[in-house]
């Protein structure tokens, strides 16, 4: 009997994995047709495209609130996360704020990095005290050409209005 049960029992894992192959196969050609007619299906679809197109605004909507408790947000341009207090995205540089917008000063701190409002006393990441800057320096720092805020050596774009330094 031991023989017969691990017969089957192999040919039912078998018969599983089968299974999972072909329903990867139909999830790809649902994928593609989605892709390839997602404005042009025919009736037989438009209840199940009304309801993928549910799912993935329902799926979007989960996603933004992860990244609003995790105290990030995604880039238009390049779809990178980076924290809500940054006003340019580190991978490609976008300015995630209008240029008529006035910002705040922002203060990294010291322990964590993090970018925080300048009116704040302590990180609200680590609750590190926040050292307010003296007057900068111009000698020592570079300054960003279109908005003359201070910058750091090694940025590549200005923290407060996006421009590439």
């Amino acid at each position: 009997m031991d023989n017969f049960t691990s017969k089957l029992d192999e040919l039912n894992e078998k018969l599983k994995s089968e299974e999972t192959r072909l329903e990867a196969v139909y999830n790809h050609i649902g994928k593609l047709y989605c892709t390839v007619y997602k404005d042009a299906y025919t009736q037989d679809f438009e209840c199940l495209m009304e309801l993928k197109n549910e799912r993935e605004a329902s799926i979007k909507n989960i996603k933004d609130s992860i990244r609003k408790e995790k105290g990030l947000k995604l880039c238009p341009k390049c779809g990178s996360e980076f924290p809500i207090a940054d006003v340019v995205c580190p991978s490609c540089g976008h300015s995630t704020e209008s240029s008529n917008t006035i910002s705040p000063a922002r203060l990294t701190c010291r322990n964590c990095g993090s970018l925080m409002p300048g009116d704040l006393n302590f990180c609200m990441e680590c609750g590190t005290p926040l050292v307010k800057p003296a007057a900068p320096d111009k000698q020592a720092k570079r300054f960003c050409r279109k908005c003359g805020s201070p910058t750091d050596q090694n940025m590549i774009f200005c923290v407060s209005c996006g421009t590439r330094i």
